[in-house]
């Protein structure tokens, strides 16, 4: 194979590139398997490949959000610099998963895609930040053109997003477009961040008080971590094989998984049934939890959550996300 920074040959499997030193990023899917008691798990190459992606994809926004949180903390101390700051510190981040993500496509064959076309692609189909800062926005010219208290919905804007997702029927289908957002990222808009410089002080104050770091990064991992989506629906589009989320997997997933809850499921069949929730539809916290609560940290279910990268399962995932229903 090639190494995608220097391009020189290099023996495939290899780690790391002999010339340059750089870390390779080539993937070569295979059928995956595990036992839980005896019984087999299979998990198909598509899905390995996808999976494998997905850790390296998570693995930059891991860093990504890293990098937003400190140039939040640094840079953001009121409404004004919030507008006017937090489009670009946001992009600045996603495009370095952009940039991941190219590299990982030029691995598995796919060289006509642009940073550009790759970076608004995924900007175009998943933004929940986007959508909280035209939320802001809107307060904001709320407040000015009314010069009113206008507080009380806007207080719980950001707890009741907690529990929202993307809405997304399936991979192709877009968001809203958030308009100031995207305005504001590419330079253009300079209206509303005049408009917050008139706010008075309490109105400043009570619009930023809803913008903590904690809250707001849970929305800008969301967007990082769904560039694997993104990634993977590139290169089904190129032909190459590679497991996707979908609606209709989240379903039947969702429908086997109440089933096995129920009480008068029968113990016997509750493992295989298991195993077909793992292979359809895998990315939940929750299935996780219960194997562990069913059949306990034994070595055997450990790998299988260290193969899906569920070691650390405190938020939910992008996959549910996706098809998490939008309030």
């Amino acid at each position: 194979m090639i190494c995608i920074y220097c391009g020189k040959e290099v023996v495939n499997g290899a780690l790391f590139c002999p010339s340059c030193g750089s870390k390779l990023d080539q993937v070569f899917p295979n059928d995956q398997y595990f036992y839980v008691g005896g019984s087999l798990l299979k998990i198909e190459k598509e899905m390995d490949l996808y999976n494998s992606l997905r850790k390296i994809i998570l693995g930059a926004a891991d860093i990504a959000i890293e990098g937003f949180r400190r140039d939040y903390q640094q840079c953001i101390h009121d409404v004004t610099t919030f507008l006017e700051l937090v489009p670009q510190i946001y992009g600045k981040q996603l495009g370095l998963i952009t940039k991941r993500a190219l590299d990982l496509l030029v691995a598995q064959g796919v060289y006509d895609e642009s940073f550009e076309q790759v970076y608004d692609l995924h900007s175009e189909r998943f933004a929940m930040f986007g959508e909280i800062y035209d939320k802001v926005v809107q307060t904001v010219d709320e407040y000015i053109e009314q010069n009113v208290n206008r507080t009380a919905h806007f207080t719980s804007f950001i707890p009741e997003l907690m529990g929202w997702g993307y809405g997304v029927e399936g991979v192709v289908t877009s968001l809203v477009a958030t308009t100031a957002f995207n305005l504001a990222r590419d330079g253009i808009e300079t209206k509303v961040i005049e408009k917050s410089a008139k706010l008075k002080p309490a109105q400043q104050a009570e619009i930023f008080s809803q913008l903590e770091i904690n809250s707001l990064s849970y929305f800008v991992l969301m967007d990082y971590q769904a560039f694997i989506v993104t990634l993977a629906d590139i290169l089904r589009q190129h032909g190459v094989k590679i497991w996707i989320p979908n609606a209709a997997q989240r379903t039947r997933t969702q429908n086997i998984y109440q089933s096995i809850l129920n009480p008068n499921f029968p113990a016997e069949k509750r493992l295989e049934a298991f195993f077909a929730v793992f292979e359809a539809f895998p990315y939940d916290v929750q299935y996780f939890d219960d194997l562990l609560s069913l059949y306990g940290g034994t070595e055997e279910t450990r790998e299988i959550i260290s193969y899906f990268g569920m070691e650390n399962r405190k938020i939910k995932t992008a996959e549910q996300a996706i098809f998490m229903p939008r309030q």
